[in-house]
């Protein structure tokens, strides 16, 4: 066992010699952080209890203050990701790979509650790009399945490819609803980007006529 000296008593101490109340208060921190640990072995199922009955009794609070500290330091965490993205994209493949019956049966039993919860989002994001609208700018559909996020300025392919897994709802939120976004349907989005701007409007025009005359229909 490998010993260290303890920074109060000077004393060399191991990790299994070190883990008795008398040297905990009375030694260094070394020894304060082996208590611990040895007191969350003990307890781990006691201790994950209790913080899963106060995350769901503070979920607000918990979100509120992720978005507040992504808030104060988005440059050093996206820093962070750039200099370590194939070492994090390494441990979550290695994750995947020894927990994958794990997280199977995590999805199955939460499929109904994610759904909703991707709703939720997706819902906040269109609301807010349409203005409270909840549908697409330039034919005016409404519903939600069809609705998607433009990139007004392009890149959106690129921005994808950058993002990789991460939900684009979820980053528009996180971002606090950056400028250069809009709503379209899923339609309107393909064809922008297949026809030229002059045969858009056109085919806008004939979506509008066509929709007009099954209203009088």
């Amino acid at each position: 066992m490998t010993a260290e000296i303890c920074r109060k008593c000077g004393k060399e101490k191991s990790i299994r010699t070190s883990l008795t109340h008398d040297i905990i208060y009375a030694c260094s921190v070394f020894d304060r952080k082996l208590y611990r640990i040895e007191y969350y072995k003990k307890n781990k199922d006691k201790i994950a209890e209790y913080q899963a009955e106060y995350r769901k009794k503070n979920k607000d609070k918990i979100a509120e203050n992720k978005a507040e500290y992504y808030k104060k330091n988005k440059d050093k965490i996206a820093e962070y990701y750039k200099k370590n993205k194939d070492k994090i994209a390494e441990n979550k493949a290695e994750y995947y790979k020894k927990n994958k019956d794990k997280i199977a049966e995590y999805y199955k039993k939460n499929k109904d509650k994610k759904a909703e919860y991707g709703k939720k989002i997706k819902k906040k994001v269109m609301n807010f790009y349409s203005s409270g609208e909840m549908r697409c700018r330039d034919c005016k559909e409404d519903i939600l399945e069809l609705l998607t996020i433009e990139h007004i300025n392009g890149g959106g392919v690129k921005q994808r490819k950058e993002m990789r897994s991460h939900n684009i709802y979820k980053w528009l939120i996180k971002e606090n609803f950056p400028p250069g976004y809009a709503v379209l349907c899923i339609r309107c989005n393909w064809l922008k980007g297949k026809v030229s701007k002059e045969r858009y409007e056109e085919i806008l025009q004939e979506i509008k006529q066509r929709d007009a005359i099954m209203i009088k229909a």
